[in-house]
């Protein structure tokens, strides 16, 4: 059984060794504590606009490529990444194939939709994936509106996180 003099100077610890932040403890029901070390984010969600980073541009302009390679990186399979490609590269032929055509312009728009919704998807699995692998505290409801209202920012600060990408220059 674990005393208040202990938990006091385990509070001590944290307060006091700077490092130690990065450390969560948890205190089980038999009053024992067990020790997990809690990741962060690489930058905020828009510091790629602070400073440029190889993932601001791929989310900016080649979101369901970069979104199908951070996929590929995170599952450690490269053919995810051929699958994703394939599946966007298909629905956008699609797309165009009706629009142009069949001159049926409200299948296409519904099956370009679909692309968007694939790539807001997966880029949410992405995210929360990331999140769990380097464990970082949030919620998938979170991950869900950061890709959902700023898809291009939450892939880059993804990106930068999973890819550990350097900046090449600073801009401010």
């Amino acid at each position: 059984m674990t005393t208040n003099s202990e938990y006091e100077s385990l509070e001590q610890v944290i307060k006091n060794d700077p490092k130690q932040e990065e450390l969560q403890y948890f205190v089980d029901e038999v009053g024992g504590y067990t020790v997990q070390e809690v990741g962060q984010w690489k930058g905020g969600l828009c510091s790629c606009f602070n400073n440029i980073y190889p993932s601001m541009f791929c989310s900016f302009f080649a979101p369901f490529l970069y979104t199908s390679l951070l996929y590929s990186e995170l599952t450690k399979s490269r053919s995810n990444l051929y699958k994703c490609l394939a599946v966007f590269t298909s629905l956008n032929c699609l797309g165009f194939y009706f629009n142009f055509f069949t001159h049926n312009p409200s299948a296409s728009y519904t099956i370009f939709m679909l692309g968007d919704v694939a790539i807001l998807v997966l880029a949410t699995k992405v995210r929360t994936g990331i999140r769990n692998v380097k464990k970082i505290p949030g919620s998938e409801c979170e991950d869900l509106l950061l890709t959902l209202f700023c898809t291009s920012c939450s892939l880059a600060q993804s990106g930068r996180t999973l890819l550990e990408h350097e900046k090449i220059c600073e801009c401010v």
